[in-house]
């Protein structure tokens, strides 16, 4: 290895290589592995050996470059990328729709802020109205909530041959009872790309219940669906059959289907 290494670390032109180089090495289970880490830094004139966590090693390195220019380095056990807590995440989150719902200078600017008009005065404050959400009250037996899940299917249901669960998108209708299950949560009111359709199959799918491709269409049509706006879910009104919702515009629905999100934010944004 000694001549080969030689003519790498000693090229024709070493202005090329003044940006130097980085070996990956590897940690020495026996004392000929040892062997071959020491040559390896001594054939390619390593300056700096880098230890990562391996008290020992680093001591057995120290001892070999003890009398030599080599700068053995130890560093501290890194615990790695570690994931964002669940609180971040959720802080994150609402901030990012409390941005849509009222705009990133909502904190400034706010019409709950009692104090607006005198602090930016009347015009700038005017400005600013249309930023704050509406809360209206939407009839729950004019609308359709729908929430869709990833699914995983068993192998043992799947066909024989299969060698691993299968992943499939899952629609469920929300029902009635459901709904004070709602609150805090983000819906979506999307339009069909082809409404005529979906309503018909809507007739269709009541009259045959058991026909799964009719089924099958009606929720393909909703994933292919536009998002028109979104709401967020106060309360609902069981006595009233009303969902009271915030959104960022006082205009009427889009159409009378919406899908829900997942999850639901911390509070009301």
């Amino acid at each position: 290895m000694g001549q080969s290494a030689d003519s790498y670390v000693s090229p024709a032109n070493p202005e090329l290589f003044a940006s130097g180089v980085v070996i990956n090495g590897f940690t020495p289970s026996d004392k000929r592995e040892m062997g071959t880490l020491v040559e390896t830094v001594r054939k390619f004139d390593v300056n700096v050996v880098l230890v990562l966590e391996s008290e020992r090693l680093f001591l057995d390195l120290e001892k070999n470059f003890r009398n030599s220019a080599v700068k053995i380095v130890q560093l501290p056990k890194q615990n790695g990328v570690q994931a964002p807590k669940q609180a971040e995440l959720d802080k994150q989150m609402f901030t990012q729709y409390q941005d849509f719902f009222r705009g990133e200078a909502h904190a400034s600017f706010s019409v709950q802020d009692r104090a607006w008009e005198e602090t930016f005065g009347p015009e700038l404050a005017f400005s600013r109205v249309e930023y704050d959400p509406y809360d209206l009250k939407i009839q729950v037996d004019e609308i359709r909530i729908f929430e869709v899940k990833g699914h995983e299917i068993p192998l043992s249901a799947l066909p024989a041959g299969s060698t691993s669960p299968k992943q499939t998108t899952l629609i469920e209708e929300i029902r009635h009872n459901d709904l004070p299950l709602l609150s805090q949560k983000i819906l979506a009111n999307v339009v069909p790309p082809d409404e005529e359709r979906i309503k018909h199959l809507e007739q269709e799918m009541t009259l045959y219940p058991n026909n799964h491709s009719l089924k099958e269409e009606f929720e393909n049509i909703l994933l292919n669906c536009s998002s028109a706006t979104l709401m967020q879910v106060k309360d609902y009104h069981v006595e009233e059959r009303t969902l009271e919702i915030r959104s960022a515009t006082s205009n009427d629905l889009a159409s009378q289907y919406f899908l829900a999100s997942n999850f639901k934010l911390s509070k009301l944004v």
